[in-house]
């Protein structure tokens, strides 16, 4: 039962980590695919381009952050280094509930 809640409390942090983003790219992805099927994975595209932004300079990096809704490189770290927190959180609390 006590896992069971800490599971829902990651799910739940997970959905609010940059949930801005994932909406827009989603709903920009909808209306470019109209009456298509869309599987997307917000937080893979998320990862890829915080990769990206660390690597890149000027405006280009700029640009990035601005897509990515992060004020900067910092703020754009803390949130991946907060998401890394959390799946090792779930995958300890995975591990737990299968003992």
């Amino acid at each position: 039962m006590k896992n069971n809640i800490f599971l829902n409390l990651i799910l739940i942090l997970f959905t609010y980590i940059n949930c801005s983003f994932r909406t827009t790219l989603f709903t920009r992805m909808c209306k470019e695919k109209k009456g298509e099927n869309l599987i997307i994975s917000p937080l893979s595209i998320f990862q890829v381009l915080s990769l990206t932004t660390n690597g890149a300079k000027g405006e280009t990096q700029s640009e990035i952050l601005e897509v990515l809704q992060a004020k900067d490189i910092e703020e754009l770290n803390k949130i991946n280094y907060d998401i890394y927190l959390l799946s090792k959180i779930f995958q300890q609390l995975i591990l737990q509930m299968q003992l």
